[in-house]
């Protein structure tokens, strides 16, 4: 079957699944795109300065996969080896939607991991959680943003057909210097799948256009989704 077929027959498929699950969709509503409670919020909190540590792999490329919890925040995901680039174009990405939302002034990622790498050069003992709240304080911050990736599957196919989809899990974490306390926690844990094989995500089906998407687009997604969700640094 030539290309052109391909995405003909999979245009039909589509409008026939539509066709056949308007009503399902309309009488059920849809569900949360992410696994898990998507978030937890200080709403009286005032945050205008955040330190954007970024993501951090929660395993090595060297590890197996294997269930891991989250150093911070305990939620446990099914995780796999994840590379440097990887996890630094998930911090990229990440950093791009703050400045475009401009809901803080932003401590870079680059100038955070100066810090902590000057913090750990001096003291190897320190907790993650203790790190994360020094860096804080160095830079006279409300709040310092922390996530880890545990899963950064890549779709194989294209766009219309699949072999595999992608598949990515992440969290994030924003932390108060002063006492450690979340001011807001969220997770992502997704992979992508036909409407035949899950009839109720149709939120992810319709953002996709109807595509299979990369694992970055897929990712994509997600941080979209914190975007909404996380503090708007007013307080009330």
């Amino acid at each position: 079957m030539g290309a052109r077929d391909e995405k003909g027959l999979w245009i039909a498929n589509v409008f026939a699944l539509c066709i056949l699950l308007v009503p399902i969709i309309l009488s059920t509503g849809c569900r949360s795109l992410g696994s898990g409670s998507p978030r937890e919020t200080a709403a009286t909190f005032q945050i205008k300065k955040v330190v954007v540590v970024g993501f951090r792999p929660a395993l090595a490329a060297t590890d197996t996969p294997r269930m891991v919890r989250s150093p911070l925040s305990g939620a446990v995901f099914a995780a796999e080896p994840v590379t440097k680039a990887v996890t630094d174009r998930l911090t990229e990405l990440l950093f791009e939607r703050l400045v475009r939302h401009e809901r803080y002034e932003l401590v870079t990622p680059d100038q955070a991991r100066g810090a902590i790498s000057n913090l750990v050069s001096k003291d190897r003992v320190l907790s993650e959680i203790e790190i994360y709240r020094r860096v804080g304080h160095m830079f006279s911050a409300d709040g310092v943003l922390i996530g880890y990736l545990y899963r950064w599957q890549e779709r194989l196919g294209t766009a219309y057909a699949v072999r595999a989809a992608a598949s990515v899990a992440f969290d994030l974490n924003l932390i108060h210097p002063a006492d450690g306390r979340f001011l807001w926690k969220g997770r992502f844990d997704k992979t992508q799948r036909s409407l035949s094989e899950d009839l109720f995500d149709m939120d992810t089906f319709l953002r996709s256009k109807g595509h299979w998407l990369s694992a970055e687009e897929l990712s994509g997604l997600g941080l979209d989704d914190f975007m909404k969700d996380l503090p708007d640094g007013k307080g009330t």
